[in-house]
């Protein structure tokens, strides 16, 4: 089925869409052809070998303006910790869930490119893991191909073209429709090792491999999800899904440390992370970053980052270029390191706290780099677990709460600073986002594909691993699995992470041939 959006001034309301067969969209080639020119015009032009059902299968816009509060409690299962090194002479595919990691590396093994192994773990992530991921949310990947050649790709949500504001809601799993079926039993939530089927996702995705992204976007999904969530009181509609494009960006990029670190550019977390990197740089390393005093330098450097980064936001609506040079400057950073001293600590208006904190939540992230050493590192979120805690019943898809990223002048608490104005709501503005999907170069040769799971947690934890590995001297494995820190600058609490896969990694050292 296909959707028409009405656009002349006896148009029906916004609301209001024509559906016609998925069939039918296979004859309309000029039309066909006609969007893809505009896509190619507003994006540039796609990479060689990047499938076109990628930009489908892990983009979305926001389906929901109402997001809502997780209050079922996570289920924490066995885990076995591995403590071997993995050493891959054709390829290697690290992901929340080793099933998805394996379906990865059949694909390599079939001779397909890292961005193909890519698409299909990502669709293994949205169905396992579907608390944390899936085609109802968005994401960010770095692509480094083995010429050399990087390039970012900004799938972040987007507000829609009504947005204004949010009202909160409080609600769970078992008060949702769509999740009861898929996650209960009889009445109660499933359990650990119960089989759960969400038949509706399993239409979806044959639909996208049949009829591709139109199915999605102008057909006959884009019809049931709209009217899924008008049904529930959001304000979706098919210009929203029909506007939506994937952002290609240059990646960006500092040398630390000997290291050339290359990230996504705003609104994500990689220039804090490079910020925090290069303060922690100005101290001999690896004595000054370790220890007790370590962790108190890493703390109050990360007070200050996390304060300069409110000042960003989507820089197509906020000019955040002094900022951004800000961050990516070691002069910067050395002029932040003289305000930290070793024996004592102050109060939030000395790191320049001007702005309250965003509280983004969980994530998924795979990372693969394939035999050509092509390298792909992605992190892909529905926000909260569970997005906003409903599943359209037509599509089978989590609806994400990314509009819980966005700053609200409304949400102002005593005894916190106000939301930071960079990162207000605007139709069509993506929010800020702790996601850090990291690739690391040495002497042009590729030395890691790192990037984490945990929210707010992924900008230190991030920078964390890279200082274990590359200034610590821990193997891969180990820099995974050491206890983190992170701090939330108005927050007097500091959580501490001795269990690993609280914060979940993914990190390589590419093995030379």
């Amino acid at each position: 089925m296909i959707c028409t959006a009405y656009d002349s001034k006896n148009s029906p309301p916004a609301s209001y869409y024509k559906c016609h067969d998925d069939e039918e969209r296979l004859g309309g080639q000029e039309e066909e052809k006609r969007q893809q020119q505009e896509q190619k015009e507003e994006q540039g032009t796609q990479p060689r070998g990047l499938p076109v059902l990628l930009w489908v299968t892990i983009t979305s816009v926001f389906i929901i303006q109402l997001p809502l509060t997780l209050s079922a409690n996570s289920i924490s299962g066995h885990i076995k910790h591995r403590h071997e090194a993995v050493v891959a002479h054709h390829g290697a595919v690290a992901t929340d869930d080793r099933r998805c990691s394996r379906i990865g590396m059949e694909v390599l093994r079939e001779g397909g490119h890292a961005v193909d192994a890519s698409v299909a773990t990502t669709l293994c992530l949205g169905i396992v893991s579907p608390a944390s991921s899936g085609i109802g949310g968005g994401a960010f990947m770095l692509l480094r191909l083995s010429s050399g050649k990087a390039q970012a790709f900004d799938m972040r949500e987007t507000a829609p073209l009504q947005a204004s504001e949010m009202v909160r809601t409080t609600s769970g799993i078992l008060a949702d429709t769509g999740l009861r079926d898929v996650f209960t039993s009889n009445g109660s939530l499933l359990q650990p090792g119960d089989i759960c089927h969400n038949k509706k996702l399993a239409q979806t995705l044959r639909t996208i491999s049949k009829f591709g992204p139109w199915a999605f976007y102008n057909g006959s999904i884009g019809c049931k999800l709209i009217s899924d969530v008008q049904k529930i009181g959001g304000i979706l509609t098919v210009k929203d899904l029909k506007r939506y494009r994937v952002k290609l960006k240059e990646p960006i990029s500092a040398n630390i440390l000997g290291l050339n670190i290359l990230g996504m550019p705003p609104p994500s977390g990689a220039p804090p992370m490079i910020l925090l990197l290069n303060i922690l740089a100005q101290y001999v390393i690896p004595s000054g970053v370790s220890g007790s005093l370590g962790v108190h330098r890493e703390i109050e450097a990360l007070k200050h980052v996390l304060s300069v980064r409110m000042n960003l936001g989507d820089p197509d609506y906020v000019d955040v270029s002094k900022v951004l040079s800000d961050m990516l400057s070691p002069k910067f950073a050395k002029e932040l390191k003289k305000t930290i001293y070793d024996n004592m600590t102050f109060d939030p208006d000395h790191y320049g706290g001007r702005w309250n904190q965003i509280h983004d939540h969980g994530t998924s992230h795979i990372s693969i780099v394939d035999r050509e050493r092509n390298a792909i590192s992605m992190t892909t979120t529905v926000n909260s677990y569970f997005g906003s805690q409903i599943l359209s019943p037509s599509t089978g898809l989590v609806l994400n709460n990314e509009m819980g990223d966005f700053s609200i002048p409304m949400n102002v608490s005593a005894g916190l600073p106000p939301p930071a104005p960079s990162n207000f709501i605007s139709p069509g503005k993506r929010p800020l986002s702790s996601m850090t999907p990291t690739i690391v170069l040495k002497d042009e040769h590729l030395k890691a594909v790192v990037g984490a799971s945990g929210g707010g947690m992924i900008i230190a934890g991030t920078a964390e691993v890279l200082l274990n590995h590359f200034s610590r001297g821990m193997d891969p494995f180990s820099s995974i699995m050491a206890p983190r820190v992170y701090h939330q600058v108005f927050i007097i609490t500091m959580p501490y992470s001795p269990i690993p896969f609280v914060l979940s990694l993914s990190l390589f050292k590419y093995m030379s041939l």
